[in-house]
């Protein structure tokens, strides 16, 4: 037993080390504008205002709380200290990231017996874009894909291990409360978390009317409880919260927004979109078998990641794509159960060969896949256009406010009038950090002979004027000093 744990603790430690060099780069990303924004406005604020400011749900409230204990313990109090060292104010976050790591790894036992598979499936992971481009965003989207991971281990002891206990009964309470107070946008996905102990009790054909006194019944009471909870604390901002004015909604049953919805999970695939249909045809077989019963372990993760979207089709919801990120652990276990349900069909789980492949495979996919964001960003931004989704994240990787400063404070620029476009979206770094004195025209209105223009599109020479580029066009904002020649 001691060596089987050894092994596994060292298979970890090599798919960390992988990860840690996969992702070691977001570490480094500057404060770009939303995070600028929850940090201005909700982290290094008094605690009442953290506690009961929503007037934008920026303010993930468990995570803000968090993060303000942290950068006051480190004596980060001011922005321009928290901006100009990204790499030490998102140390929390890569400790997240280790978590949830470490967790989703002993989740992965219930579902595959065989290591290789585990490897897989955290290979998976660690290699998944959209987990890069969240679990280390300064909001509280990786805290809240943590305490789900989490809720989920906790669940899966319970319902495969029978591993109870008041402390497990007391981990599934804290665990849902941190995750609806950091985000309200995780009810959905904790409901179908609760819910999956009945489903399953009711699979299994026990006796109905031994439910109310089983494990399954009392493991979603205390997950509710969880939920009423978080509901308590939301209580003095109770209309703020669930009636906010940024958020979208359409009419219930409203099917134009299932489109939107598969497309989110389509991008929770992280382009491994021959597993997302091997997923697919594993579901059509067992509902032609009709076979629904015969693997909970495939519909555990399978309810987690779908049953939210038919609560929003019920609501009426139209929830942000990068709302969905917080499942990406459980979207990459129903990934790597669709290829290994699929060999299995095929007879081919004995080959040796595949286990040498397929993580070859992966690995060869998630640089290209790499390779592919990096061409498309800079290709987008060298042509002034942003089609932002979970896996193009434009901020995480152009954002470079403190490579515009540095320009803009050159001896050459320095006396040059500053403006800026409407959509332009580091001006309050600028303004309300450095100083900068900028304002926001259009561009017949300028009357300046030479002057610095910010902007997100791209332009070239006309007839009166020319547009000297001062940076790179591959960079998320422009900065042209711009010279009339005449009028």
């Amino acid at each position: 037993m001691n060596k089987r744990i050894q092994i596994d603790k060292l298979v970890f430690l090599i798919f960390f080390l992988i990860s840690y060099y996969t992702f070691i780069h977001h570490l480094n990303n500057e404060i770009w504008n939303d995070e600028y924004y929850t940090i201005n406005h909700f982290v290094l604020v008094p605690l009442k205002t953290t506690l009961l400011d929503y007037h934008v749900p920026n303010n993930h409230i468990l995570f803000s709380i968090l993060i303000k204990l942290y950068l006051n313990l480190i004596g980060f109090v001011d922005l321009k200290t928290i901006i100009e060292n990204p790499f030490v104010s998102r140390i929390p976050l890569a400790i997240v990231a280790v978590l949830t790591l470490n967790y989703f790894w002993k989740s992965t036992i219930y579902f595959f017996k065989d290591i290789l598979w585990r490897s897989i499936s955290l290979l998976l992971l660690v290699s998944n874009v959209v987990f890069g481009n969240f679990i280390f965003q300064y909001r509280g989207y990786g805290i809240g894909m943590l305490f789900l991971t989490l809720l989920f281990y906790q669940l899966l002891r319970i319902i495969y291990d029978d591993k109870i206990s008041w402390k497990t009964y007391l981990a599934l309470l804290i665990f849902s409360f941190a995750s609806f107070y950091t985000s309200p946008s995780n009810l959905y996905f904790l409901i179908a978390l609760g819910l999956f102990p009945a489903i399953k009790y009711s699979l299994d054909k026990n006796n109905i009317t031994d439910f109310f006194k089983s494990t399954s019944f009392r493991s979603g009471l205390f997950i509710l409880f969880g939920i009423l909870l978080s509901l308590l604390a939301y209580s003095p901002i109770f209309k703020e919260v669930f009636n906010n004015e940024y958020v979208t909604n359409s009419s219930p049953f409203a099917f134009t927004n299932f489109e939107r919805m598969f497309k989110a999970l389509l991008s929770l695939s992280s382009f491994h979109f021959v597993l997302f249909g091997f997923g697919i045809y594993y579901l059509i077989y067992n509902f032609v078998k009709k076979q629904i019963h015969s693997n909970s372990r495939f519909w555990f993760p399978f309810l987690i990641c779908t049953l939210p979207c038919f609560f929003s089709f019920l609501h009426g919801d139209v929830p942000p794509d990068r709302v969905y990120s917080v499942i990406v652990p459980f979207f990459t276990i129903l990934l790597t159960q669709s290829l290994f349900l699929f060999l299995q069909k095929l007879n081919l789980l004995n080959n040796q060969k595949l286990y040498l492949i397929i993580p070859i495979c992966i690995l060869i996919h998630f640089s290209f896949s790499e390779l592919y964001l990096f061409e498309k960003l800079g290709y987008d931004n060298s042509n002034g256009d942003r089609d932002q989704n979970l896996t193009l994240q434009y901020h995480n990787y152009h954002f470079n406010s403190l490579g515009m400063i540095k320009i803009l404070k050159s001896d050459s620029l320095l006396n040059l009038p500053i403006f800026y476009e409407e959509n332009f979206d580091n001006t309050k770094v600028l303004t309300d950090v450095y100083g900068i004195k900028s304002k926001i025209v259009s561009m017949d209105s300028i009357k300046s002979k030479s002057y610095i223009l910010l902007s997100n599109k791209a332009f070239s020479e006309k007839a009166g004027m020319t547009y000297k580029l001062i940076n790179s066009d591959k960079q998320y904002f422009k900065l042209y000093k711009v010279e009339v020649v005449k009028r």
